[in-house]
């Protein structure tokens, strides 16, 4: 039911421009990932946001949770699996859940040394962290920026 809502009740999300960003998961296969980057790269943490069967990284709770993350100071990967975002060109095979390694190489081409030289020209450094990390990071994040928003007095709309 609230996916239908969501799609029958759109609501505009406007997001920052991207970078597209086209990255290889397998031997002739790409997806594409579009990247919304914190002015300080380096400092930010990098959050990778799949869509569901049958999506895309256009879907409405992929640009939510791309805002979201970003208002939270994070860098946010919106990554579109394969065939999906217009991409169907790129991959002779179709998604399906047994591909998580798609996801694991987006992750990895971060640490490539093609794309650290890259950031590293850009003043960014990546850092990869396990899921226990990232939610203590988020936890000090959620902590820090609280005492901010409070002592500023800001109200939500």
């Amino acid at each position: 039911m609230q996916t239908l809502a969501s799609f029958l009740m759109s609501r505009r999300i406007h997001l920052p421009a991207a970078e597209e960003r086209l990255i290889e998961v397998a031997p002739g296969i790409k997806v594409r990932c579009w990247c919304h980057w914190q002015e300080n790269r380096a400092q930010a943490m990098t959050l990778i946001v799949v869509h569901g069967l049958e999506g895309s990284s256009e879907s409405q709770y992929m640009t939510g949770v791309a805002r979201n993350g970003l208002s939270a100071g994070m860098n946010v990967v919106r990554m579109n699996q394969r065939n999906c975002g217009g991409m169907d060109y790129c991959a002779p095979t179709l998604y399906n859940s047994s591909l998580s390694g798609d996801v694991a190489a987006v992750a990895k081409s971060v640490q490539s040394p093609e794309f650290s030289t890259a950031l590293a020209n850009q003043s960014t450094e990546p850092t990869l962290m396990s899921p226990e990390q990232t939610a203590a990071f988020i936890r000090d994040e959620i902590v820090k920026w609280k005492k901010v928003v409070v002592a500023a007095g800001v109200k939500s709309e």
